[in-house]
């Protein structure tokens, strides 16, 4: 995945919420948040790997807000590689900061953080 398709879903779902709000409605944190993961999650499944969390396998959160594995096809359990991690945070900036300093550790091709300060 590349840093084009990672900005065309998110600008996907910020227009998704423009319109929403233009209806009247205003979404959660909560709600950006289960709609950034579960668009992070269909992405890495359309593209042949095994996100965390994974309903399909019945995987948790994994460490991080999602993790793309790639894995062994004849043994899912073995993990190959991990190419992008991903926290998605809208809380205070301590919990930012938590989060960025979890990016700070993966060794992996991909970290995203995608985050919103509130006052």
């Amino acid at each position: 995945m590349d840093r084009g398709t990672l900005d065309a879903m998110l600008n996907e779902i910020t227009m998704q919420a423009v319109l929403a709000e233009n209806r009247g409605e205003r979404w959660s944190t909560r709600e950006w948040t289960r709609r950034v993961i579960n668009a992070l999650i269909q992405l890495g499944m359309e593209e042949g790997y095994a996100p965390c969390p994974n309903p399909e396998y019945s995987w948790g959160e994994w460490l991080y807000d999602v993790i793309r594995l790639q894995v062994d096809e004849d043994n899912i359990d073995r993990v190959l590689s991990v190419p992008l991690v991903a926290e998605v945070e809208w809380g205070n900036q301590n919990e930012i900061w938590s989060d960025f300093q979890k990016l700070l550790v993966a060794r992996t091709t991909v970290e995203r953080w995608d985050l919103r300060v509130s006052d």
